[in-house]
């Protein structure tokens, strides 16, 4: 069964989409962390997933809580903290990780780890490229594929899917 329909999304991300959505039953909740300006909730809810927000933007909350979303107030960075469901499929990290330097996107892949169950599916995306760029306080981590591969194995993520394909950004599907 076709589970998002490609004009849904980016076609450089298809592939991963595609795979994180068959370790996710319908009967279980998309954890989406941060959603962004461009994200798929929708999408996921009608097609019958559960989906539970991780947000600490107030205008994202509001609009997000005005459609009938469950909201989770917080930072992604305390996301080991808060109050999650507990039949959590996978977690949607989209770009969540792009302004985080890699010690804290490792911690951060083993909280996730933790929280993901038995082969539950993990997305994210970051920066294609090398090195860092700061601005000011903001930090914005690059990652060539072999980076990325060896950040996840080392986690001990099973990687399902790891696509370099597009220009700037590298999507990934991992399970436990």
């Amino acid at each position: 069964m076709e589970l998002i329909e490609t004009s849904d999304i980016p076609p450089e991300a298809l592939k991963s989409v595609q795979s994180f959505l068959y370790f996710v039953e319908i009967s279980q909740t998309i954890l989406v962390i941060g959603t962004g300006p461009n994200d798929l909730l929708d999408k996921f809810k009608k097609r019958g997933f559960n989906v539970a927000v991780v947000e600490s933007d107030a205008t994202r909350i509001k609009k997000w809580k005005a459609e009938g979303y469950e909201i989770i107030e917080g930072k992604f960075e305390d996301v080991g903290s808060l109050k999650l469901p507990k039949d959590i499929g996978g977690i949607w990290a989209g770009s969540a990780f792009e302004h985080m330097a890699q010690s804290d996107l490792e911690h951060t892949l083993e909280v996730l780890h933790l929280i993901l169950p038995n082969k539950g599916a993990l997305f994210l995306s970051v920066p294609k490229g090398q090195g860092e760029l700061r601005e000011g306080a903001r930090v914005i981590q690059f990652y060539s594929e072999e980076d990325l591969r060896k950040v996840l194995e080392d986690h001990n993520y099973n990687i399902v899917n790891l696509d370099a394909h597009a220009p700037s950004i590298i999507t990934a599907v991992v399970t436990r």
